[in-house]
């Protein structure tokens, strides 16, 4: 195995929001050092279905590594505990609580990096280079072209429900009510002096459509599967306003929303019964309800 000290490792598992993360905290250490970025995508490539690598459909150039570049894989159980507790090349780093951990902007250049890292703090100094970088290079299909032309015709809000996995989780996650969804829009409302049009993203649209009566006209997203979940995030980040579920999907949706006086309104709880909470996952110029 032959690894590159002089570059930072991030490995990649979960959806397409947490990858983001991922690679953003990761670009964020590499430039610092001013050293290259490798993807170890070999957890998402196992997981298949909903959590597959998703990166390709943004224009990131970032290489994903292989077993000629990368510690020792799961699978490989004594080769791999061996590296992640007296590895140094690179070293292994998990991060430690929810929250922004200021150790990660020390880090150098031998450093593998595994976690969420939810928190825009991770790379604020870097927002220019990520803007970039997380535009979409996959074109939208004709009928994902003609919501973007509706979208941007109109006061766009768009609105994230999530709910199937949450709630199927119990009391994990909080999962967001039609009180917050109809506060939400109130509050942009009552900033922007203007009739808004929704555009509602949701695993489980039939709740959506039977359960959100907003009192303005909404339409309701169900044409993408989950295979095509950046085609829905690329919608939501075209929208002039948005309204974000308890997700790292619609986080970055909003995030990267480029419009400069865009509002976004965000949920205050994201864990169920407050046994967690990540104070530093919602910028500071966003809303919470």
């Amino acid at each position: 195995m032959s690894v590159n000290a002089h570059r930072v490792t991030a490995r990649l598992f979960g959806g397409l929001g947490n990858q983001l993360f991922q690679y953003a905290v990761g670009r964020a250490v590499a430039d610092r050092n001013e050293c290259g970025l490798l993807l170890d995508v070999r957890e998402t490539n196992a997981k298949g279905g909903h959590w597959p690598f998703a990166l390709s459909h943004f224009n990131i150039t970032a290489p994903l590594g292989d077993a000629s570049n990368l510690p020792p894989s799961r699978s490989r159980k004594i080769p791999y505990m061996f590296w992640r507790w007296f590895g140094q090349n690179p070293k292994f780093i998990r991060e430690t609580g929810l929250g922004y951990n200021a150790r990660i902007a020390t880090l150098g250049s031998d450093s593998y990096l595994h976690g969420y890292f939810q928190s825009e703090k991770y790379f604020e100094r870097i927002i220019p280079t990520l803007r970039k970088e997380l535009t979409f290079s996959t074109q939208p299909s004709a009928q994902n072209a003609d919501w973007i032309e509706n979208i941007q015709a109109s006061n766009s809000v768009s609105l994230h429900v999530r709910r199937g996995d949450y709630v199927a989780a119990g009391d994990v996650y909080a999962v967001c009510d039609q009180d917050y969804y109809k506060r939400a829009v109130a509050h942009i409302v009552d900033k922007t002096q203007a009739e808004p049009e929704i555009f509602v993203f949701s695993d489980d649209p039939e709740w959506a459509k039977a359960h959100l009566d907003l009192g303005y006209k909404t339409t309701f997203s169900d044409h993408n599967d989950t295979s095509k979940h950046y085609e829905d995030m690329r919608l939501i980040s075209q929208c002039k306003h948005n309204i974000t579920a308890n997700s790292t999907f619609s986080w970055w949706g909003s995030w990267l929303n480029a419009n400069p006086d865009k509002i976004v309104v965000a949920p205050k709880d994201w864990f169920g019964k407050q046994k967690r909470q990540n104070l530093d996952i919602i910028p500071a110029t966003w809303t919470t309800l």
